[in-house]
């Protein structure tokens, strides 16, 4: 068999241009099969001849071509190899540019080449894996995109400006559009917007879509109205009869207002002139972006919604689409995303995708044709890796801080907010007292301050119960939207909270498919029952439980998705939740989501939290230096003394370790300018306090001198060397004191 390249025209079929190429093989009849088997037209009517005018097909055939087109052929089927190969790989070594101090996994790596090697790319990378930083990785590549458009779910886009502040190496205006402010793209590098606010300023119906629209609203109301008229006659009925129960009829009548308010609804939409969105904004829907980000993009695989045909329509030199399932459930979804990211070789192909690898149906699926169709689709735009085939280069827990706008929760936040800080301020006060009083010789002052820090701890507390109580009830809508999102890429998750209307609230939505297990189940059968189910049932695809009475003793390794909707904010009781599933019988990396909501206490704890986990986990997991000063110095939030070690260590002090604990405090007081965190000036939050009060009394007893000692080792970096090397000194002389003592 000999393939050639010739002028193709119209007489080959009605789609093949005049001057175009096409591929023709001269074979045998026992040879029919080859070309046949790489999808070749067979035609019969005038050149009896089998040939295709693509380039995937034809390159399937490069090594029976001639000198007309061996080389192109050879050249893209290289392409298409490397592609595949790129798609599959699990790590190379590259020298992208990221920030200092960070680096991209060598799977991430491959990622980035791959999208780099094409003009558009679809990321199916699973849950985990790192999507968002392979996606910020071909930005920072590739220069010459100027203007980023991200488009995700709502209650990604704190965390994607977040990650682009983290990971970008050039400066980049970050902003984020919401339904009430669109940014203006020619004033800022990044526009980052929910799947709505797409939908409200970039769709523009057209006037079928229009009609389309007021017809389906129409057989909704009209459905409405027969629902009342039936509700009607069972009032009627039911008030006819003399043993009628009352409980029943209020239940009709609340039903039959609540149906309506929602044919009201639709009257009213009727009305109105909402199909033809108004708030469509021409300038911003058109604008020609350097690169279009999709995250999550399975949210527009029906090509007919609204915001899927908002997002299309975009414009952009580069599109970058992300999702941990690229076929949530049939190959048919795929294809408005893939026609989107190659439209050169799917367009027009429509009746083709759906017979061979779809059944001929947009729900049905051609199971022997599925190998074929992953193939094509990693050669052209589609990378894919696992967490199984990556395991080695991932840590044994990834965890991940999502936090979610709430628009109608900012008055309740607020007052969260306020009570918190306000009651921090208060604390940080009689923190500071109370260790000034360990020092002092005065015990009643003492024991006062110690029964007002007891006091403003549990009013506190109380404040902030009852506030956390009605933030985690109206938090439910956006934590059932964030699981069922995940929902649609993990097979099973485990969902961790602390109240009761929270683990009654999912359960409602989520029913038959989860299972829960909280303080009120006390029966060991019904709690192993539940374990045991989510374990083994296919069809449990979500654990509910509270992080006292779920997250110790039990294992939860059917998951490795765990989904914090509510925070302990002691880290260990943390760390308890999330080893339900990473323990042993865990084959992959663990994901752990904070979903908090942004402008909350939880919001400003996480990362926080986050922090002083892992630094837990540094300690007990890796092999760290106990420095001779451990024992006087405390790693805290501000610095602490033991009122009897104090007792006990204060006839070691020497007098010129004194004089230089004290002119060590004047000189950090000196430059002390109260930030409520660490910025190399002086002391920091309830440590400014302590250190100022000692500076300012001209001398130090020996018990104040030992808690300068700790404030001056702390601050040491901003200290000359001179007073540090007393410091030092001191505390060996004093440990040396003491063994010797105790010798």
């Amino acid at each position: 068999m000999i393939i050639s390249k010739i002028v193709g025209d119209e007489t080959w079929a009605p789609w093949v241009k005049p001057g175009s190429d096409v591929f023709v093989a001269d074979g045998t009849y026992e040879e029919r099969h080859i070309p046949k088997a790489a999808q070749w037209f067979w035609h019969g009517r005038v050149y009896k001849c089998w040939w295709t005018d693509k380039m995937d097909r034809a390159s399937q055939l490069a090594q029976y071509a001639d000198n007309t087109c061996r080389d192109e052929l050879i050249e893209y089927k290289n392409h298409r190899d490397r592609s595949l190969e790129l798609s599959r790989k699990s790590g190379m070594e590259a020298n992208f540019p990221c920030p200092v101090g960070l680096s991209y996994m060598p799977f991430q790596n491959v990622g980035i080449q791959y999208a780099l090697d094409r003009k558009n790319t679809l990321f199916g990378d699973q849950m985990g894996l790192g999507k968002t930083i392979e996606s910020i990785g071909v930005v920072n590549v590739l220069t010459e995109i100027e203007y980023c458009l991200v488009i995700c779910p709502a209650s990604l886009k704190i965390n994607w400006k977040r990650e682009m502040e983290k990971w970008f190496v050039r400066s980049m205006k970050i902003e984020i559009a919401s339904s009430q402010y669109l940014p203006d793209p020619t004033t800022c590098n990044v526009v980052i917007m929910g799947y709505e606010t797409a939908r409200k300023f970039c769709y523009r119906p057209t006037q079928k879509d229009i009609d389309e629209s007021k017809k389906r609203d129409s057989k909704k109301r009209q459905k409405l109205e027969e629902e009342i008229f039936v509700l009607d006659r069972d009032l009627e009925l039911y008030r006819s009869d003399r043993f009628f129960n009352s409980e029943k009829i209020d239940v009709l009548i609340a039903e039959r207002e609540k149906i309506i308010a929602k044919r009201d609804s639709f009257i009213k939409k009727l009305e109105d002139k909402v199909y033809e969105n108004p708030d469509f904004n021409k300038a911003f829907a058109e604008f020609p972006w350097d690169c279009l980000i999709v995250d999550e993009c399975h949210f527009i695989k029906n090509g007919k919604a609204a915001r899927s045909k908002a997002v299309y329509k975009i414009t952009s030199n580069k599109k970058l689409y992300l999702t941990g399932t690229p076929i949530a459930n049939r190959p048919g979804e795929m294809w408005p995303i893939v026609l989107s990211l190659d439209p050169e070789r799917w367009k027009d192909k429509w009746n083709f995708f759906h017979k061979r690898y779809c059944g001929g149906s947009t729900r049905g699926v051609t199971m022997e044709n599925l190998p074929e169709l992953q193939r094509t689709l990693r050669e052209t735009v589609m990378i894919r890796r696992l967490k199984t085939e990556v395991l080695k280069e991932l840590p044994s827990k990834v965890r991940q801080v999502i936090e979610i706008e709430a628009d109608e929760l900012k008055e309740l936040l607020r007052v969260e907010r306020e009570t918190y800080e306000k009651g921090e301020k208060r604390r940080e006060e009689l923190q500071a007292k109370l260790e000034l009083s360990k020092v002092n010789d005065n015990e009643d002052e003492y024991r006062s301050i110690v029964k007002q820090l007891k006091d403003e701890l549990s009013a506190e507390f109380s404040e902030l119960a009852r506030i956390r109580s009605e933030t985690a009830e109206r938090k439910i809508p956006y934590l059932i939207t964030h699981l069922e999102n995940v929902l649609e890429q993990e097979e099973k998750i485990v969902f961790f909270c602390h109240h009761h209307s929270m683990v009654d609230g999912i359960m409602e939505h989520f029913g038959k498919i989860a299972v829960k297990l909280d303080g009120r189940v006390t029966n060991i059968e019904k709690r192993q029952e539940a374990i045991d189910s989510f374990q083994n049932d296919s069809n449990i695809k979500l654990f509910v439980g509270s992080i006292q009475a779920a997250g110790v003793g039990i294992t939860l390794t059917a998951s490795s998705t765990v989904v914090c909707g509510e925070l302990d904010w002691v880290p260990g009781n943390m760390q308890q939740a999330e080893d339900r599933c990473h323990r042993i019988g865990q084959k992959d990396s663990v994901l752990v989501q904070l979903v908090v909501l942004s402008g909350s206490i939880d919001a400003k704890m996480a990362h926080t939290l986050i922090q002083k986990i892992e630094i837990i986990e540094a300690a007990l997991d890796s092999e760290i230096e106990v420095s001779p000063e451990s024992e006087y110095v405390d790693p805290g939030d501000h610095v602490r003394v033991d009122k009897k070690q104090v007792e006990k260590l204060a006839p070691y002090v020497s007098e010129h370790a004194k004089a230089q604990i004290l002119e060590g405090l004047q000189l950090l007081s000196a430059v002390c300018d109260g930030a409520r965190r660490e910025d190399m000036a002086g002391f920091n939050k309830v440590d400014t306090s302590i250190g100022k009060q000692l500076a300012y009394q001209g001398w130090l007893s020996n018990k104040q001198a030992l808690l300068g000692m700790k404030l001056c080792h702390k601050y040491r970096r901003q200290l000359p060397n001179t007073i540090t090397e007393v410091v030092n000194a001191e505390i060996e002389r004093i440990k040396s004191a003491r063994e010797a003592e105790a010798n």
